[in-house]
């Protein structure tokens, strides 16, 4: 709008004073906006708080304050779910590997060959969740589960191992384990039971 502008004597707006210089230099510039109804009480930026809420903060028309960053679920941005994985067996590493990464909202931050360097991990990166196979060379799963979990409660832990033993499912509820799963089952079960040992859930598989 050029020339000049009105405001409406229906609705009363009040002005900082940097805000009303602003917005008169919008009007000789042709630029200037008039003021419209708020869906929150609150004005867009270029202007004030609305007269009913004088000491509130300025929102935006998406009701935030300014350098407030929106949570709501169209455009909250999830962390990724931060996993090692540990397995004195290359080639199932590299198949655990592949199949959490697969996986969108998994990401696979370590990896190890035995429970020593599984604790030493999960000191060093502090991740989600750790998967432990049990036999393993210098430590093993179970008593680097013990220690993790003694040191870094947050960490979840889930056993993937070739026993189906009922005493190993004991030991691994022992060591602190939320979740125990055969390998074999490996591509159908070890992503739900990620997605149960982060919510503080256990996820019991073992035919």
């Amino acid at each position: 709008m050029r020339g000049s502008f009105m405001l409406t004597t229906q609705a009363t707006w009040l002005f900082r004073s940097d805000t009303v210089a602003l917005f008169l230099a919008s009007v000789q510039n042709g630029t200037a906006q008039l003021p419209s109804p708020c869906k929150h009480k609150y004005m867009p930026h270029h202007l004030c708080g609305h007269c009913d809420c004088l000491n509130a903060p300025v929102k935006a028309d998406n009701g935030l304050t300014d350098g407030a960053i929106a949570s709501s679920e169209s455009n909250w941005i999830k962390r990724n779910v931060r996993i090692v994985v540990v397995d004195d067996f290359p080639a199932i590493l590299q198949l655990v590997k592949s199949i959490l990464n697969a996986h969108a909202g998994f990401e696979v931050v370590g990896e190890a060959r035995d429970g020593y360097h599984a604790v030493a991990l999960a000191e060093a990166l502090k991740p989600d969740v750790i998967v432990l196979n049990v036999t393993m060379p210098t430590m093993s799963g179970f008593e680097a589960a013990r220690r993790i979990r003694s040191r870094f409660p947050d960490c979840a832990i889930v056993i993937l191992s070739s026993h189906k033993d009922e005493q190993f499912i004991a030991e691994a509820r022992k060591a602190g384990a939320r979740g125990y799963i055969e390998k074999s089952d490996a591509d159908e079960q070890l992503i739900r039971a990620i997605e149960s040992a982060v919510k503080g859930e256990e996820f019991f598989v073992v035919e």
